[in-house]
């Protein structure tokens, strides 16, 4: 985590398949503004399974900011879950 830049990079396996990304964290976060989501190309999951990555963390974090909830631990089981 950089705390200067508000990035987090994160990374989560499972079997052969691994994610890595970088969140993006807004200065107004979390109020109503959830973070934006980069996968790197460490990455070894296929274009679908990226794009659905991307959307169901980004669903699930404005979920999280609407209510002024940090989302960071509530996203990461989702990502993990949606690749098993």
């Amino acid at each position: 985590m950089n705390v200067e830049r508000r990035t987090c990079e994160v990374s989560a396996a499972c079997g052969a398949l691994e994610v890595n990304l970088t969140m993006h964290f807004p200065d107004d976060y979390p109020n109503n503004s959830a973070p934006t989501f980069v996968l790197n190309c460490e990455s070894t999951v296929d274009d679908s399974a990226q794009s659905k990555l991307i959307k169901v963390n980004i669903f699930t974090c404005s979920s999280f900011c609407m209510t002024f909830t940090p989302c960071l631990s509530g996203s990461l089981p989702i990502q993990v879950e949606e690749e098993i």
